[in-house]
């Protein structure tokens, strides 16, 4: 019989973090997407909105995720109290995924909001 194991993850290192206004977090993503197209999608947990963008699965990167740790290169988020489906930028509609239920992204953007409330 198979053994199943899930192991959370114990750290996640976020090498550059972005807070930025929900519209030009939009504006951004819409950028060089083509009118009536769809951007990349965005994630939703928590009262925030973000992407996250992973490093490079260098040896010693995938060494840290055995261990248990995670690295992002980077961070985009905005507050967006209320989830939305999709964000539309002139013609260009940016999906938004409701992630609330991973405890990770929950867990992330409680940190967020703690850390950048006052800002």
């Amino acid at each position: 019989m198979v053994e199943f194991a899930y192991d959370r993850w114990k750290r996640v290192v976020i090498h550059e973090i972005n807070k930025l206004d929900v519209n030009d977090l939009a504006k951004l993503h819409a950028l060089g997407v083509p009118a009536g197209g769809m951007g990349r999608p965005f994630l939703w947990a928590n009262g925030m909105i973000f992407e996250h963008n992973n490093m490079a699965p260098t040896r010693e990167v995938i060494k840290d995720q055995l261990q248990g740790t995670i690295h992002w290169s980077s961070l985009q988020f905005a507050f967006m109290p209320q989830y939305q489906n999709e964000i539309k930028v002139e013609s260009i509609t940016l999906q938004v995924g409701n992630v609330n239920g991973n405890r990770l992204f929950f867990e992330l953007a409680d940190w967020l909001k703690r850390t950048y409330k006052d800002e």
